[in-house]
């Protein structure tokens, strides 16, 4: 069963790193938990080190704008 889940996490992983736009994936405290490549290259940093980033932290430094994630979380 974990065998079959984790190829469908892979899977998903895949699909999304090979979109054009960025894509993340916020926990409840804007924290990343998953970037794609689009987002990776935009940035100029690595995945380690983008999953180390809030969504507050990504918008002070430009990386993003304004996330409509923060109204979402709110």
């Amino acid at each position: 069963i974990l065998d079959k889940a984790y190829r469908q996490v892979k899977f998903l992983e895949t699909i999304l790193d090979n979109m054009q736009e960025p894509i993340y994936v916020l926990d409840k405290h804007g924290k990343f938990i998953y970037v794609n490549r689009a987002l990776i290259d935009l940035s100029g940093s690595t995945k380690e080190v983008l999953l180390t980033y809030t969504m507050y932290r990504m918008a002070e430094e430009g990386i993003i704008e304004r996330a409509v994630s923060e109204d979402v979380l709110k």
